[in-house]
């Protein structure tokens, strides 16, 4: 298997296995990090995930679509400091299209059908991100980088 193979392995195995993303956006003054559910597509290229048009994620987005996610298998346990593995993600994000929003509706809703009275109302929206790349972190200082376009780059 090749060292390509394995690290995006390796990144779909956390990415499928959480539902739920720290979300971090450009604010004025600050950085904003909240939580977010999320779906994947099949090829990991994309993630959505569904906000209302009156957060300020969702206006921190207008201003700069630039955003990083990150998730992460921590239990909260001291097992963590050596076990816990987290996927960063960084990316563009726009609305979804109107076009889009059947597949992208449904791909969500697929990963969390309870949300889907908060996905159908009418101030809620779905937004793409569109990844450049993942940086999966373990033992908190081993990290390789998955460009999307390129694969693989080890840093030290």
């Amino acid at each position: 298997m090749t060292d390509n193979i394995a690290l995006e392995r390796s990144i779909r195995e956390i990415l499928f296995s959480r539902k739920v993303a720290v979300l971090a956006t450009r604010g004025k003054e600050y950085p904003h990090a909240c939580l977010v559910a999320f779906a994947l597509t099949e090829d990991i290229s994309t993630l959505v995930f569904a906000t209302s048009l009156s957060t300020r994620k969702y206006a921190n987005i207008q201003e700069s679509n630039r955003v990083t996610l990150l998730v992460d298998t921590r239990g909260n346990t001291e097992e963590d400091f050596h076990d816990a593995r987290a996927v960063s993600i960084q990316g563009r994000a726009r609305t979804a299209p109107i076009s889009g929003e059947p597949f992208l509706k449904s791909l969500f809703l697929d990963r969390h059908p309870y949300l889907e009275d908060f996905v159908n109302s009418p101030t809620c929206v779905l937004v793409i991100v569109t990844v450049d790349s993942y940086a999966l972190v373990s033992r908190f200082q081993n990290v390789l980088l998955l460009d999307m376009t390129h694969g693989p780059d080890p840093q030290p």
